[in-house]
């Protein structure tokens, strides 16, 4: 499915659609129709809609055979917050929402900004929907992918492009040609670096406060050394709740790869100090994503000279993080 195919959306004025607007019963009367992106204010919309604090959208499209799909996954470029469902049921939603579950009230504004990517040359986020998920909820047929994107609070532009993607296994199966820029999601199963992962919606963790989830550590070792990980081992050197959010200022908005704040806590949500990694003790964690240098070893690499020099510094272990398997 391509953002430039057309969408129906409904600009509200004084109340939002009927409460099964994301379902594919629903019969959308009154709602236009017109070529995504939808939005005002920038380069990027090809329908233009009034300004309003949010707007909503359906794309309705038929799978030839469900069978023949091996992954899916969900992806955006948009300002400044939204909500992304799949026949009723949601699959991906962005921070800067009050509320982090349940359907936004229409005149919700967003508390973060947000900006398009394409426009600076920058991929939008992807989302991989878990696979458990996705073949509960798609039927061979038709379907339908809904959206609610928010405008902040002041903004005088708003933007929401998407696109659903599909892993085929029959090659002789005819759908939409992605994006010259498309980058497919890497099939990731084995690494020789420890792997981290947790389980929740990335663009469910805000700047702040930090949000509880479950976090596992795979980092098999023995006598000889360390072996290699699998993201399908079920023996964890970590199996417990964190606190996590966003860090970072201008890489929240800008680079799609981000970095955390974690915390370890106790089920009470207390502080749990643990040793992660072969790291000390501790219940206060950064997981920092280099986008900008893509050797990775920059920063790895001060701290340890830091280090050598006899000067304090954080001690650095590098691991893949995988959030909902991606």
């Amino acid at each position: 499915m391509s953002a430039g195919d057309d969408w129906q959306y409904y600009v509200p004025d004084g109340e939002g659609p009927p409460a099964n607007w994301q379902s594919l019963p629903y019969a959308a009367d009154g709602w236009e129709t017109g070529p995504g992106g939808m939005g005002y204010g920038d380069e990027d919309d090809q329908t233009i809609i009034p300004n309003t604090p949010s707007v909503y959208l359906r794309r309705i499209f038929e799978l030839q055979a469900l069978e023949n799909l091996s992954q899916l996954a969900f992806q955006i470029d948009y300002d400044d917050a939204y909500v992304a469902y799949l026949n009723g049921v949601e699959i991906a939603r962005s921070a800067g929402l009050n509320s982090p579950f349940g359907e936004p009230a229409w005149d919700e504004l967003a508390t973060e900004i947000a900006e398009p990517l394409l426009p600076y040359g920058q991929i939008p986020e992807l989302r991989i929907i878990p696979t458990a998920l996705w073949e509960s909820l798609l039927t061979s047929g038709e379907n339908v992918l809904a959206l609610q994107v928010h405008n902040v609070v002041g903004s005088s532009d708003l933007s929401s492009n998407a696109w659903l993607h599909a892993g085929i296994i029959d090659s002789g199966m005819s759908y939409s040609a992605v994006p010259e820029w498309f980058e497919p999601p890497l099939n990731f199963t084995n690494s020789n670096l420890p792997i981290v992962l947790i389980d929740v919606d990335p663009g469910a963790i805000p700047d702040e406060p930090k949000i509880n989830v479950n976090m596992r550590v795979i980092n098999n070792v023995s006598s000889e050394g360390v072996e290699r990980n699998y993201v399908s081992d079920t023996t964890y050197a970590y199996d417990g709740n964190i606190g996590i959010e966003l860090r970072g200022s201008t890489s929240q908005l800008f680079f799609p790869k981000k970095s955390y704040a974690v915390e370890t806590r106790k089920e009470n949500g207390e502080n749990r100090n643990v040793e992660l990694l072969g790291l000390p003790k501790e219940n206060d964690w950064i997981f920092y994503g280099p986008y900008s240098d893509k050797t990775m070893i920059r920063n790895a690499l001060a701290m340890d000279l830091s280090r050598q020099m006899g000067n304090y510094a954080s001690r650095v272990v590098f691991f893949e993080l995988v959030m909902n398997e991606d």
